[in-house]
């Protein structure tokens, strides 16, 4: 059996495929020159400064409503050959 190497366009070709529970896939991935990459899980000191900063926000006063620990995709400018065009923000 061969497996295909999914290609995309831009962004939003992206987001549409990944919208359909059909293409669902464990883990999480960034989209590098239109194909989906497989990302490394997150490191504990990374894990645990975006436990501090949800700590320091939500003693703050901030509106839980504007926090989103890890539930959050988001596109970013590709400013040279290789570089990835989302982010997975933990906080």
């Amino acid at each position: 059996m061969t497996q295909v190497k999914l290609k995309f366009a831009n962004f939003e070709e992206y987001l549409t495929w990944s919208n359909n529970p059909e293409n669902a896939r464990e883990g999480r991935y960034e989209l590098i020159d239109g194909e989906l990459v497989a990302l490394m899980p997150e490191s504990e000191p990374n894990l645990a400064i975006a436990k501090f900063l949800l700590v320091f926000m939500m003693n703050a006063g901030m509106p839980l409503r504007l926090i989103y620990p890890g539930g959050v995709e988001v596109q970013v400018p590709v400013l040279q050959f290789g570089d990835t065009s989302n982010r997975f923000p933990a906080l």
